[in-house]
């Protein structure tokens, strides 16, 4: 069939649809087209939905999405569940320009996803691994081109997976660990974009999902906690050397958790924050793995307890934390050379299951989720943190303080 061509001109992108069609159109590039399949969203609605937002806010409120930072300083925003409550994953794409202090809808993924990861290639696009489909978990990964705004279709995963980890390795590959089909899953494999093939990466000590893994500056991998039928917290913690392609069981962290933050602290150790314990409670503690003796050590515990939060380096090594489940808007930010948190200023909303990203001005945007630390809805709009003057401002044209 063939794929008419429609330029939604308010994203400066051109959306190829094909009526009537259900599945992705490839030309003979590689590239797929945006497709319109039985009850997807038209070029009219695509329009109407732009026009009456919010400046600054997301066309699509979305939770379970990415948030990822490209190599020109833009966000891409992919994915999620959309705004039906417990709804149905969304193709919806926008990507957030810092210099206008707007977003702008973009090519959507060819197929719809939440609970995906995103990884930036050393080449500057993004793969788009797994995650749960309108119908199926998706074996196939597909490639962002920030550029030109196109989804290319990429080798596909030997097993489909949600929330599982997508890891760049020093080398420019990409290591995917863990996750959840009909089962919980232990098993690894690792991406080439040079090949465009995947290839396995033998198994975790035991399987999880919802971990988090997280590269050391020697170049492996660390996996910690999650959780596993059964079993609602992991205090296991695995490494992997991509040199020997090896997993070896580490030491375990000295609280289960899964939904927390892992950081790399500028001296080479990882903060782990928070998470859901083994009592499905958020918890206030933390604690540091040390990567060169394997061992663990405690950090000073949170002013409340937090989970489905982020954590995010800041320029000057500084780790800022937001959000969580509950009321939660006050923020704190740990610094590792004093060992202590203090506050970071008050969110305009409080919101969990959001993204966070570091732009590179030093600031902090953070974006969607659910908004009022409950299950009350999903959130449209991003708010960004200014490390000069401690405060967040609402993401627009024209930011302005909160009252």
């Amino acid at each position: 069939m063939k794929a008419l061509r429609l330029s939604v001109a308010a994203a400066g992108v051109t959306l190829a649809l094909a009526a009537g069609c259900s599945d992705p159109v490839q030309d003979e590039a590689g590239a797929i087209a945006v497709v319109q399949g039985p009850g997807s969203k038209s070029a009219e609605d695509e329009r109407a939905r732009l026009d009456a937002r919010l400046p600054g806010s997301l066309a699509e409120a979305r939770v379970f999405h990415t948030g990822t930072l490209l190599a020109d300083g833009r966000v891409l925003v992919t994915g999620g569940k959309g705004v039906v409550a417990r709804g149905a994953p969304t193709r919806a794409v926008e990507i957030y320009d810092p210099e206008t202090g707007d977003w702008t809808i973009s090519a959507e993924l060819p197929l719809a996803r939440e609970n995906h990861r995103a990884v930036v290639l050393p080449g500057g696009g993004v793969l788009v691994t797994g995650g749960r489909g309108a119908t199926s978990n998706p074996t196939s990964g597909v490639i962002f081109d920030p550029q030109d705004q196109t989804w290319t279709k990429a080798a596909q995963m030997s097993t489909g997976r949600i929330s599982h980890t997508a890891t760049l390795l020093a080398d420019g590959r990409v290591l995917v660990a863990g996750g959840k089909v009909a089962i919980y899953l232990d098993s690894a494999e690792i991406y080439d974009p040079g090949a465009d093939e995947w290839t396995p990466a033998g198994t975790m000590s035991t399987v999880r999902a919802w971990h988090r893994a997280i590269l050391l500056a020697d170049g492996r991998v660390l996996v910690t906690g999650g959780k596993r039928s059964g079993v609602p917290a992991l205090s296991d913690v695995d490494l992997f050397d991509p040199a020997s392609g090896e997993w070896t069981k580490a030491s375990p962290m000295s609280e289960a958790r899964t939904s927390h933050t892992a950081s790399l602290l500028p001296d080479g150790t990882v903060l782990i924050v928070g998470g859901y314990g083994a009592d499905k409670e958020a918890l206030m503690t933390a604690e540091i793995f040390d990567p060169a003796s394997g061992t663990w050590s405690p950090a000073p515990a949170l002013t409340r307890p937090r989970a489905d939060h982020t954590a995010t380096v800041l320029g000057s090594g500084h780790v800022m934390v937001v959000g969580g489940l509950g009321e939660h808007t006050l923020t704190e930010i740990y610094d590792p050379e004093s060992g202590t948190w203090s506050g970071g200023g008050n969110l305009n909303s409080p919101r969990y299951q959001h993204t966070a990203a570091a732009l590179t001005d030093g600031t902090v945007m953070v974006t969607g989720g659910l908004e009022g630390g409950t299950d009350a809805g999903r959130s449209a709009t991003s708010e960004v943190y200014d490390p000069t003057s401690g405060t967040w401002l609402a993401v627009g044209p024209e930011p302005v303080e909160p009252p």
